[in-house]
């Protein structure tokens, strides 16, 4: 496609407010292809629409390239680590959330996110401690109880798992994750 930078992201947009991802995707692909120094809200976008898509490997490709222009975006390194999570990269997962988490440690989605790795790679002490915060600051949060309590359950902690569990169910009864 032909055009300006701004013909481009109007194509883009466009496509993305009538719900055509794909066509979206194509557009925003062209336009960071063409002009890498787009806004970092540009990669933003694709990489969303790359995830809701299930396109892993691309949203790792663009992903590593929009962390190279915009290494403190907070957005795009949780997004990256979770593709590196569905990938099963689960070291450059980690990395990836840890380095986002210095940045700011009190992000909920980031802490969850390292934590789901943390259980992932067989460390639950220390999603245990993830969670536990979590928990603390949000303790009417069904998501984060369920969490805790798999942390829990995978240290053999059976009574602490069965409370977070039930807890998980008594704050969303239709939690079936947690039942």
């Amino acid at each position: 496609m032909s055009g300006s930078m701004d013909e481009r992201l109007a194509a883009a947009d466009a496509a993305l407010k009538a719900g055509r991802a794909d066509e979206a995707i194509a557009r925003l692909t062209e336009l960071l292809e063409a002009d890498p120094a787009q806004a970092a809200q540009v990669y933003r976008a694709l990489l969303l629409h790359l995830y809701k898509a299930g396109s892993l490997e691309e949203g790792v490709r663009w992903g590593e390239a929009a962390i190279e222009r915009y290494p403190r975006e907070l957005e795009i390194l949780n997004l990256l680590g979770v593709f590196y999570r569905r990938l099963l990269r689960f070291p450059e997962a980690l990395a990836i959330l840890d380095r986002a988490a210095k940045l700011s440690p009190n992000n909920v989605p980031v802490q969850s996110n390292r934590g789901n790795v943390l259980l992932d790679i067989g460390e639950p002490a220390r999603a245990e401690a993830v969670f536990a915060k979590l928990v603390r600051a949000e303790p009417r949060n069904s998501d984060h109880q369920r969490q805790l309590g798999r942390a829990l359950l995978r240290q053999g902690k059976v009574g602490a798992a069965m409370t977070r569990l039930r807890q998980a169910v008594a704050l969303k009864k239709d939690h079936i994750e947690a039942w």
